[in-house]
């Protein structure tokens, strides 16, 4: 197989995608420390390179060896030990990594270490359980700190709709987003984030597939009446939001004809009467 060229354009996007190890790991042993982040993200890189990773002195490369699944369990287990403050996202990275045992992650979660706990929270092996006594434990939201291990935790699909429910209502509006971009949150809680007075929630909770089509089509119509957002930025999301009304409108047995002959403005029209 033929390396992919080091002088393209595109080198970031190939570190990230190449399924070919050797080059991988050539590339580890250069001298772009962007290239290496690059490479101890990439899902295929060797457990060799990344053990050659972990000794770098650039905190984000060995931030990415941290989480990286094919990193040896003993080296997740020895960024864990710092207690740095430059090393703050080293730790959290090392206490998300979905290689930690059970045992572990339970133990991690009694941590003072707020940038552990950051991480135990976002583990895909938190239990509710365990994620409700970290959130419960946190007290008020009196640092930064405290509020990213909210944000890691409501990032998590493991999250318990009590705690959606309670950051809905935050004064900060990147919990809130957190939560209207949540798959879990309660259709109830993103119907009233739908209609957030900020653009940027509401936005975030119609792009939700979990939202009601009502709720989401009438945001969307009366944003288009308005000559408000649907930017080129979101083509993707706006596309996934008509494929949706499609299929909605084709229930209420409208065909395809018709679909294909009325706007997108229309169709969101209809579904929000």
């Amino acid at each position: 197989m033929a390396s992919p060229s080091v002088d393209s354009a595109s080198m970031l996007a190939q570190l990230g995608s190449s399924t070919d190890v050797e080059w991988l790991d050539s590339i580890a042993h250069g001298e772009s420390r962007l290239h290496q982040a690059a490479v101890a993200s990439n899902l295929a890189t060797a457990t060799h390179t990344l053990v050659h990773l972990s000794s770098s002195e650039n905190v984000m490369i060995r931030n990415r060896v941290a989480g990286h699944p094919n990193t040896p369990l003993e080296l997740v287990l020895s960024f864990l030990s710092g207690d740095a403050e430059t090393e703050k996202g080293i730790r959290s990275a090392a206490a998300r990594n979905s290689n930690l045992p059970l045992p572990t992650i339970d133990e991690l979660s009694n941590s003072k270490d707020l940038a552990i706990l950051q991480g135990v929270v976002r583990n895909p092996k938190a239990s509710k359980e365990l994620i409700a006594k970290v959130l419960d434990g946190l007290g008020d939201l009196e640092t930064f700190d405290k509020v990213q291990v909210v944000e890691g935790a409501l990032k998590n699909p493991n999250v318990p709709a009590r705690f959606l429910e309670k950051y809905a209502k935050s004064d900060i509006e990147k919990l809130k987003i957190l939560v209207a971009s949540n798959i879990n949150t309660p259709q109830k809680v993103l119907g009233e984030l739908a209609r957030d007075s900020s653009i940027t929630v509401s936005t975030e909770a119609c792009y939700n597939y979990s939202t009601s089509m009502f709720d989401a089509a009438k945001f969307f119509y009366d944003q288009l009446e308005s000559g408000g957002i649907l930017l080129d930025a979101e083509g993707e999301k706006v596309a996934a939001i008509e494929a949706r009304a499609d299929r909605e409108l084709a229930a209420l047995g409208y065909d395809e004809s018709t679909l294909d002959s009325i706007t997108f403005k229309m169709k969101l029209k209809v579904l929000s009467a």
